[in-house]
Order: C-alpha cells, then sequence, then structure tokens
C-alpha cells in the first residue's frame, strides 16, 4: 500500500492526535509511522522477526510485537482502530484473526462473509468501500450488486486497486522471477472489474490514477516482500532475483519501484 492510500483510510477512521492504533502486520513499519506523524499512539504486529527488526529501527521505542494475526498480544478494548493493510488475508486463520480485531474494536460491525451475499438489508450504508478486493471475488458482478444492494439510494460505492501490471513495476518483477509460470501476455486484455462496472451500468462519477512509490530496504528485504506474495514454490525463492531486480536498485542498495493505484466512484440510482 502506498501513502494516498493510509491517508484516505486514516481520513476515515480519524486516526490522529490521541487515537490508539494497532497495525496488524505492520512489516517494516511504514504504516505505523505514518499515523505516528498524525499524532497518534501507534503499536504494530507481525509475523516476520526481519522485518519488524526494520520497524523498530524506523519507530525505537514503539510498541511492536512479533506475534500472530489470531492471538493478538494486548488486553481486550485496547485500541481505537485497528488496521491491516493486505493482511487479513494471510492469516492462518481468518476468522479467529477477525475474531481478535473485534475485541479490540467493541461495538464494531465487522463480519466474516462473501462480498457476493452481503450480510446487511437493502440500503444500509451512505458508502461501500472496497480496497483491493473485488478483483478477488468469485463473481465481481454479482459481488458489485450487492454493494449496489446494501448503499442507499445516492449513496456511492468506492473501488481502489492496483492498476494493470504494465503500470506496476513491482508486478513486472514478480512475473519475471516467479516459479509460478505468471506470463502477463496471456492475462485478459480488459480489466475485470473494469468489465463488471460497465455491465452492471454503474454511475462511475470519479475516475482516475495515483502514483505509487514502493520503497524496499535491500535485498533481502525484496525477496521477503515477493516471498510473501507467494511468488515462489520454492523455499529457497528466486536465485536470479538480484540480477533482474538490477535495473530498480538505488546507489545505496535499496529499490524503488514505480506502480499505479487506481480508483472508481459509482453512485448508486435513486
Amino acid at each position: 500500500m502506498n501513502a494516498a492510500a493510509w491517508e484516505t483510510v486514516a481520513d476515515l477512521s480519524g486516526i490522529g492526535p490521541g487515537v490508539s492504533v494497532l497495525d496488524v502486520g505492520c512489516g517494516i513499519g511504514r504504516f505505523c509511522a505514518f499515523a505516528g506523524g498524525r499524532g497518534a499512539a501507534v503499536h504494530g504486529i507481525d509475523v516476520d522477526a526481519a522485518r519488524l527488526e526494520q520497524a523498530l529501527q524506523r519507530l525505537p521505542g514503539a510498541d511492536l510485537r512479533l506475534g500472530l494475526l489470531e492471538d493478538l498480544p494486548w488486553p481486550d478494548a485496547t485500541f481505537d482502530v485497528v488496521t491491516g493493510f493486505n493482511a487479513f488475508q494471510y492469516a492462518l486463520d481468518i476468522e479467529l484473526a477477525l475474531e481478535q480485531a473485534l475485541q479490540r474494536l467493541p461495538g464494531a460491525d465487522l463480519r466474516l462473509g462473501l462480498l457476493e451475499d452481503l450480510p446487511w438489508p437493502d440500503a444500509t450504508f451512505d458508502v461501500v468501500t472496497g480496497f483491493n478486493a473485488f478483483q478477488y471475488a468469485r463473481d465481481i458482478e454479482l459481488a458489485l450488486a450487492q454493494a449496489c444492494r446494501v448503499t442507499r439510494p445516492g449513496g456511492r460505492i468506492a473501488i481502489c486497486k492496483w492498476d494493470r501490471p504494465e503500470h506496476n513495476e513491482l508486478f513486472a518483477l514478480l512475473a519475471d522471477v516467479s516459479d509460478r509460470g505468471i506470463d502477463l501476455n496471456q492475462l485478459p486484455a480488459s480489466d475485470p472489474v473494469e468489465d463488471a462496472l460497465a455491465r452492471a451500468r454503474l454511475d462511475v462519477a470519479f475516475t482516475g490514477t495515483i502514483p505509487v512509490t514502493i520503497e524496499i530496504a535491500d535485498d533481502e528485504a525484496l525477496a521477503a516482500a515477493l516471498a510473501s506474495a507467494d511468488a515462489f514454490t520454492a523455499v529457497t525463492g528466486a536465485p536470479h532475483l538480484v540480477d533482474v531486480a538490477s535495473p530498480y536498485r538505488q546507489a545505496d542498495g535499496s529499490y524503488r519501484f514505480n506502480n499505479r493505484l487506481m480508483y472508481r466512484i459509482a453512485i448508486v440510482a435513486a
């Protein structure tokens, strides 16, 4: 994720001075640093000790802990906000991880379910958001129909996801080094979410893209990032990764990738 997405989520969830925030899957601590910069009291947890060590170097003295999403080491009702950027789907037990989050957010209406069968009545919400979500639905068109159903007339559905691979250098690298047989030339000619939006005949009022720069500290962090994306079937990863990634390497040994998010905001018909 990137600062633009963080800012949107932080604004909507009220992250600011004095707010206690837990970031699950905090990685190297970039969102924790971002939230701390807004005056929040930040806490984080990650299962990767090496990435957590980098986070502690970034945020010395912060309450950052090694552990599982399914067993959060804090008392009930500790935090005002719990965030998970590209995190909950990697939990060993997603339902248990959500249960843990609920214990830290008493009263929040968080439910386990499918995008294609949302467990709320018609016209419940003013806004429905999906960050990097709708493309993973088994039936994208049905998921959009459900989002429309639970949105009040005149309300909005906001979709934000990574743009096509040709606009994302990190995705291109992943395809180049993965041993899973990823062939970008075999991808559909058009974006499945865009196609589903067109078929649903939604009134898309706002469209745009957000440039994203992803910076990765070093060779080890790059290998860890790609491994966390399940790029490799072999435990050893990609032995030629450093060579293939050389076009993105900076003078200090870090890596920089230019990427892009796209967003579409649709207004539900009255």
